[in-house]
């Protein structure tokens, strides 16, 4: 059986100048929020060094934060 592959358009359309909402933060967090819980779990199974509920919450808000940092550092036309 061989495999087909679909051919990787490049088009004009996918550029965040045309699609304002790729880098709408408030988007971006919702869509990436299962991300972020799964780097909280991940830090937080460290031999129980995050223990308490108010230090997860923390490491939480500070993925979060370097997300949006991140995100608003982007300069779309700087490329890759």
């Amino acid at each position: 059986m061989e495999i087909v592959r679909k051919p990787i358009i490049i088009d004009y359309l996918r550029r965040s100048e045309y699609n304002p909402e790729f880098l709408d933060i408030e988007t971006l967090i919702e869509k990436y929020t299962p991300l972020f819980k799964s780097m909280c779990r991940y830090f937080c199974s460290y031999a129980g060094i995050l223990d308490k509920q108010e230090d997860i919450e923390d490491l939480y808000n500070q993925i979060q934060l370097e997300f949006v940092r991140l995100v608003r550092r982007y300069d779309p036309r700087r490329g890759v």
